[in-house]
């Protein structure tokens, strides 16, 4: 791929030598906007299928908070504030741990640096009155400096992070017992031993959340590769007519608009494969595949979903028919006997009674 070009073509240069160094990043120009339309198809399905996933994910949540709350008698809504500013204390904590592990990293990259640094002042004699610098020690020395300032602003950057969070960390410290008073002490007990599956379920929507921004950031990024792209083929499509016309071409626009399409950072495709554009009707046979096994996925989610609404129903039922005193329970067989198919040998008639029903009758 080339990315040098004459800023000014020379008047004399021949029509078909300008039009061959125009068209010269056409078919990687094409590549580029290829790979990217199929991208941005595979984004899109994935795009659809996360936010299919977050739906469900929330609805989960919602239901699971409506049964702890049912079932704690509104502890949980009380104490959940408690719960909340717990895991921000814990995230803050980590956080800091995180980042003063890289400032040691940095510190250790400093004091590399300087060393070298001071290694290169005292082979040209820096601070002598008389000194003479030849081409390789003068890029030495300026290498050195450059490192070292390079590391001091990695070394500021992150004191400043250090500080911010544990700024952040010490108002999570204040708001723990904050809201463990405002909570309650009883309304906690009884609702911390449901907090792990409410824990749980928030992980898991703030986990497809990320995904899901993260896809929608990559998308973006695919769709400005592919924009760029016929941006390119566009701007050297009109120049090559104005060109063979015989008219002006602004050959150094042209030229910056090809670098711009080129040199901008286009991540490879990895999610499908195949000749896609950007159409919305052809995706390829992984993509298909791909959502049907999302869409088998959603509809697991489904059922189980309506399953787990069917058992609190139940639950319910029961707990108020306990509280009012109408319950029944069941019979020692929890089903009627199997009429019995057996046939007399001898008439032929069919035996009546079910079968052992001397031994499943209660005692």
């Amino acid at each position: 791929m080339s990315f040098v070009y004459n800023s000014r073509l020379q008047p004399s240069t021949p029509p078909a030598q300008a039009e061959s160094e125009l068209v010269e990043n056409v078919s990687e120009l094409l590549d580029i906007m290829n790979r990217a339309g199929e991208e941005v198809n595979s984004l899109e399905a994935q795009i659809a299928t996360k936010e299919t996933a977050l739906l469900l994910s929330t609805c989960c949540l919602e239901r699971l908070q409506e049964t702890l709350r049912e079932r704690t008698g509104g502890a949980f809504d009380v104490a959940l504030p408690f719960f909340a500013a717990e895991d921000q204390l814990r995230v803050a904590r980590l956080r800091r741990e995180e980042l003063e592990d890289e400032l040691g990293a940095v510190l250790e990259d400093l004091s590399v640096a300087q060393g070298e640094l001071r290694v290169a002042e005292t082979a040209v004699g820096f601070g002598a009155h008389d000194v003479s610098l030849d081409a390789a020690t003068s890029s030495a020395l300026l290498m050195a400096s450059e490192r070292a300032c390079a590391q001091k602003r990695r070394r500021e950057s992150c004191e400043r992070a250090v500080a911010d969070c544990s700024r952040e960390l010490q108002e999570a410290l204040c708001r723990v017992p904050l809201a463990e008073q405002g909570a309650g002490s009883a309304a906690i007990k009884r609702a911390k031993p449901f907090v792990s599956q409410w824990r749980a379920a928030q992980f898991d929507v703030d986990g497809v959340r990320a995904e899901l921004d993260e896809l929608v950031r990559l998308s973006v990024a695919a769709k400005a590769h592919h924009k760029a792209a016929m941006r390119a083929l566009e701007e050297i499509s009109t120049s090559v007519h104005e060109l063979r016309r015989g008219g002006p071409v602004d050959r150094t626009r042209t030229k910056s608009v090809i670098d711009n399409a080129l040199l901008m950072e286009l991540r490879p495709s990895s999610f499908c494969s195949g000749s896609s554009t950007c159409s919305k009707g052809s995706y390829s046979s992984e993509a298909s595949k791909e959502r049907q096994q999302s869409a088998v996925a959603v509809m697991r989610q489904r059922f189980a979903l309506a399953r787990q609404r069917r058992r609190d129903r139940a639950f319910d039922t029961a707990v108020q028919q306990f509280s009012q005193g109408v319950f029944s329970t069941p019979s020692c067989g929890h089903r009627p006997a199997r009429r019995s198919r057996r046939r007399d040998r001898f008439t032929g008639k069919q035996l009546s009674g079910g079968i052992g029903s001397e031994i499943l009758s209660c005692s």
